[in-house]
């Protein structure tokens, strides 16, 4: 097993986690049905939203060498790398905060 250190740019997901829940509840809480395709719709706009900030950060991913070819674990801390602040999203929902 290897130990692989990368830097990471994408979107901070946590806020585009929380704009597309703040759209889904306003429409929901003003009595309009959702369609998945509706939903969809709204988290694709979000992950294309050219004003949500992006976030680097520095990660130590894990690879494992299969067959002669090197395979990157996929556990929290790759997802955490992938997706900057999607797992901080996801707590604040499970604790309301």
């Amino acid at each position: 097993m290897r130990q692989l250190k990368l830097e990471i740019t994408n979107k901070d997901f946590k806020t585009i986690i929380t704009n597309y829940s703040q759209k889904i509840l306003k429409l929901v809480f003003g009595g309009e049905n959702i369609t998945e395709e509706t939903a969809a719709n709204y988290l694709v706009e979000e992950l294309k939203n050219e004003g949500v900030q992006t976030t680097t950060a520095t990660k130590t991913i894990q690879a494992v060498k299969e067959d002669g070819k090197w395979k990157i674990v996929g556990n929290d801390d790759l997802t955490n790398a992938l997706l900057p602040g999607f797992q901080d999203a996801m707590n604040s929902f499970q604790t309301g905060e």
